[in-house]
């Protein structure tokens, strides 16, 4: 009876199944660590390739600007190494170039187009004014309005607000609206009040006619 029992297959479900599907489980987990451990490598290497590459780049472009005599090879510069420091060095050394030369409008593209790619250099605030400027030595009175009203109302308030505000003040004034030029000079004398322009603002305020219309 007894050897009959141990005879019959056994029904017990704790047989090599389990074991077997515990197998199982453990390779998909040692699978997936695998495919971890290479997707932080692949990460990894793409990381410090992209900083070997922008830093050659970097080191490329230095090279080119110190070498750069000139305009046209400014602009080369800034043309070829856009996303590099000394591109951006370039494309100012251009645009101041050409506002020295009196091509007013080439040179506010070129300051726009410094103002858009270095959004956060400390630069981007002078070459925005610098614009304005151009637009307005160009006789682009309605561009150069836009400009200074956008470096006016900018925020976080722009350090050349000041300086807008008051050129703004005096385009009104040439168009003979002075009211908008009071409203101008009053609303930055009383937001702006640790500015240089100050006193140049209040003085230009006093000048104004007491007719507040626009003649």
């Amino acid at each position: 009876m007894l050897n009959g029992f141990m005879a019959e297959p056994s029904n017990n479900i704790f047989n090599d199944q389990p074991v077997l599907v515990e197998d199982q489980s453990l390779g998909r987990t040692v699978r997936g660590i695998l495919i971890g451990l290479l997707v932080i490598v692949s990460v990894v290497a793409a990381v410090l390739w992209y900083r070997h590459q922008r830093q050659h780049a970097e080191e490329t472009a230095a090279a080119a600007l110190a070498k750069a005599v000139g305009a046209e090879q400014f602009q080369q510069v800034a043309d070829q190494y856009p996303a590099t420091a000394a591109g951006a060095a370039a494309l100012l050394f251009t645009a101041a170039g050409q506002q020295e030369q009196q091509d007013y409008l080439a040179a506010a593209e070129l300051y726009a187009r410094y103002a858009q790619q270095r959004a956060n250099s400390p630069l981007a605030a002078p070459a925005q004014f610098a614009r304005a400027q151009c637009l307005a030595a160009a006789g682009r009175q309605s561009e150069a309005q836009a400009a200074y009203l956008a470096i006016v109302s900018a925020k976080p308030a722009n350090p050349y607000a000041g300086g807008a505000a008051v050129a703004l003040a005096r385009g009104y004034l040439a168009e003979h609206n002075v009211s908008a030029a009071r409203q101008t000079l009053t609303d930055f004398l009383a937001r702006d009040l640790g500015s240089s322009y100050q006193a140049e603002a209040g003085q230009l305020l006093r000048a104004l006619p007491t007719d507040s219309g626009k003649k």
